[in-house]
């Protein structure tokens, strides 16, 4: 004997309310998906960005590193070139 038909629409009723529930649960997970891969974005677009300037920095300091040798160097011929213009002798 199936169930009297009252009792089906109340299944029924419960299980459409079911339905919304889990369809709205949905829509809020594909809301935070969505702001989640925005985020990710960003944070590509940031990290892309950090990675050139930490490259920029780091050629700089490349760069100041060699002109200090540089100067270093000049300023130590041109002391070697005194002592010995001066009939000194310096160990440097």
């Amino acid at each position: 004997m199936p169930p009297p038909f009252p009792a089906v629409e109340e299944e029924i009723a419960a299980l459409h309310d079911e339905i919304q529930r889990i369809h709205a649960e949905n829509l809020l997970m594909v809301d935070d998906n969505m702001a989640m891969k925005r985020d990710i974005s960003a944070s590509k677009e940031e990290l892309h960005v950090l990675s050139q300037v930490i490259r920029k920095i780091h050629a700089d300091k490349e760069a100041k590193a060699k002109e200090l040798i540089q100067m270093g160097l000049r300023s130590r011929a041109s002391c070697s070139r005194t002592y010995q213009g001066r009939g000194l002798a310096v160990a440097i």
